[in-house]
């Protein structure tokens, strides 16, 4: 049937003896595997003849082929599941592997040594005892050898290896071998840590925030963020700095200071901290990889060494509307590198953070409001008692109250020269001071417009001429609360430059005023050439828009009212001027009229408060540009913006 065998016949006729595998094919056509062997009559005579034998073999040919099939199988199983197998001959020590055991361990083909010492120098040292230990407990007690343990490439590279073994007795029970299979399981390993990781970071997150809800005590908001942002962590130090205007105050730390932390620093300059100065500015984390190599300032340095710091990582605490503070993690000792999860995750409890501070300052002042608000009502109560009691002395009654309404309005217009007299520190007012400002000027106007509605029939005319009197001056002094917030606000605004189109500003600003323009029957010619210049756009539409006011209202009483808005450009800036045919002042108060508080003109005349050119100055000159006048009574005034290009 196959020429191989045919060829094997004729030489064994040539010879008298020997054997050939080969096929056959029977009558009824089915193949069959045969043993053929031949031996001489005579072995001195080949002629006298041969004797041929012949044994089917296809059963024995088919169970060889099956099992190098299934050997060539389980070979490829291993090497897709990157499993190997090993046979441990326990009586002499030789250890035989599979093929897939030599890349498993990182060895090139026949580098792996084919001992069981050989295999312990692989495993990892921290894991070698226990890994003797559990195959001792298979080999002499029993016990199952299921572990799984580190092992070290000859490169250093570590993996996660999984071992499952059993031991062949003989008949005495004596162990003689132990086989068993080794899977590469590191991804998994590392699979499984990174989720436990994940869900430890995630409990302490939940841990924190809800420690952070159960508070409104500003310490305990603050030295608990800091314990769980260096817990989440695992670094070794981390403080909370806030920011009040341009100073940096210290607000918790972990560990606590070391005795040798100067003083000076717990409340420091912004400026001294360049770095933090980045992170507050942008909003963005900031990374100081080594603080042995970096460029720092000496504040920063004391600090970094003071705690032993070498790497930083600076989170901006970003409230809703102002940023209040910052996080500083740091590595003690040795470097640390932060992964974008790192980071992420000290955004989330920053972010945690920031809401409870605000929650804690807000509460802070609630507290301080409510404590106010009853000993007004105490007041107020007290005095109400005394009015019933004098009801029958009505007229001595509202006298009194004259009195004392006289009294606020002589406080307020000492308030109102306090104010006048604190212009040189208005830069450092603070928004809330701002604010509780408010609080005497509503209870005088809301006490006053109860008075006119409910008492002004028992009022002679000169009674009711004070009540409106002092609703005008509350008036007066809200407003001109309103313009120091904004001047407030413009000092405290963090200044963000970039390009700007003043010609939009413009547009947008002329189209806010469309209506009053036209009830003035005002003439407006706009010339600007200048396509952009570096500013902030909020400054600059701001300090535009109180020159326009104040063109539309000093052209008031003019016939035929005219504004020109012009400009022209420098080599470096952009120079722009708005022009009225208004009643213009003497030039020799050119620079009263820029000052907070100064006017040339009675309220009762032109209404305002004074600040609004002492805005327009301020603005400008934070971009890095200059504001001036020209102007002479009767003739109307120019006012003039220069703008970096």
């Amino acid at each position: 049937y196959e020429q191989v065998g045919r060829v094997k016949y004729a030489q064994i006729q040539e010879r008298g003896t020997g054997t050939v595998e080969t096929r056959l094919q029977r009558k009824d056509g089915q193949v069959i595997d045969v043993l053929l062997s031949s031996t001489p009559l005579d072995p001195g005579d080949l002629s006298s003849g041969v004797t041929f034998t012949a044994l089917d073999i296809t059963e024995r040919v088919q169970a060889e082929g099956a099992l190098h099939s299934s050997e060539q199988r389980y070979a490829l199983a291993q090497r897709v599941a990157n499993i190997g197998s090993w046979d441990w001959d326990i009586l002499t020590g030789d250890l035989h592997w599979s093929d897939q055991i030599e890349p498993l361990f990182g060895f090139g083909r026949g580098e792996f040594g084919a001992t069981y010492e050989a295999f312990l120098e692989c495993v990892h040292q921290e894991d070698r005892q226990r890994v003797i230990d559990s195959v001792n407990a298979c080999v002499e007690e029993g016990k199952d050898y299921n572990i799984e343990h580190r092992i070290v490439w000859p490169d250093g590279t570590v993996r996660w290896v999984s071992e499952t073994g059993d031991v062949i007795r003989d008949e005495d029970g004596r162990a003689i071998r132990m086989l068993g299979i080794v899977q590469d399981v590191t991804a998994r390993v590392r699979a499984d840590a990174a989720t436990r990781r994940r869900a430890k970071e995630l409990a302490t997150l939940l841990d924190v925030s809800q420690a952070l809800s159960a508070t409104l005590d500003l310490e305990a908001v603050l030295q608990t963020s800091v314990n769980g942002a260096v817990g989440l962590m695992e670094l070794g130090s981390g403080a909370i700095y806030l920011l009040e205007g341009e100073t940096l105050y210290l607000g918790a730390t972990t560990p606590p200071l070391p005795p040798q932390f100067p003083e000076e620093l717990r409340c420091a300059p912004l400026a001294d901290h360049p770095h933090i100065h980045e992170a507050l500015a942008t909003g963005r984390p900031v990374i100081l990889p080594d603080t042995a190599t970096a460029d720092l300032t000496p504040a920063e340095r004391a600090v970094s060494e003071a705690r032993g710091l070498r790497t930083l990582l600076y989170i901006p605490l970003l409230g809703a509307e102002q940023v209040m503070g910052v996080f500083i993690l740091g590595s003690v000792g040795e470097r640390r590198p932060f992964s974008e999860a790192d980071i992420d995750l000290s955004c989330t409890l920053a972010s945690q953070a920031a809401l409870a501070v605000e929650n804690a300052r807000l509460y802070k002042s609630i507290q301080h409001q409510a404590v106010e608000l009853e000993q007004r009502v105490a007041e107020r109560t007290a005095e109400l008692d005394l009015r019933m009691a004098e009801v029958e002395q009505l007229n001595q009654g509202m006298a009194n109250l004259l009195k004392d309404l006289q009294a606020a309005h002589r406080k307020l217009e000492e308030t109102a020269r306090q104010l006048q007299r604190a212009n040189a520190e208005l830069e450092t007012f603070t928004y809330s001071v701002s604010h509780d400002l408010k609080a005497p000027l509503r209870g005088i106007d809301g006490y006053s417009r109860l008075l006119l509605q409910d008492y002004a029939d028992q009022l002679d005319e000169e009674g009711r001429t004070f009540l409106h009197a002092i609703r005008r001056a509350t008036e007066q002094m809200n407003q001109l609360i309103d313009d120091l917030l904004a001047y407030s606000r413009l000092e405290r605004r963090a200044l963000v430059r970039g390009q700007v189109n003043p010609r939009a500003l413009l547009e947008a600003l002329i189209a806010e005023q469309a209506e009053e323009i036209r009830e003035r029957d005002a003439s407006l010619t706009v010339e600007l050439p200048c396509q952009t210049v570096i500013g902030e756009a909020e400054g600059l539409a701001q300090a535009l828009r109180n020159l326009l006011d104040n063109a539309l209202k000093f052209t008031r009483d003019v016939s035929e009212p005219r504004i020109d808005i012009g400009g022209r450009e420098t080599e470096n800036s952009c120079i722009i001027w708005v022009r009225d045919n208004g009643i213009g002042f003497d030039v020799q108060y050119h620079d009263r009229i820029f000052e907070i508080f100064q006017r040339l003109h009675r309220a009762e005349e032109y209404p305002g408060t004074g600040v609004g050119l002492a805005i327009v100055r301020r603005a400008v000159e934070r971009m890095g540009g200059r504001v001036w006048a020209e102007s002479a009574p009767g003739e109307g005034a120019t006012f003039y913006l220069e703008i970096p290009r």
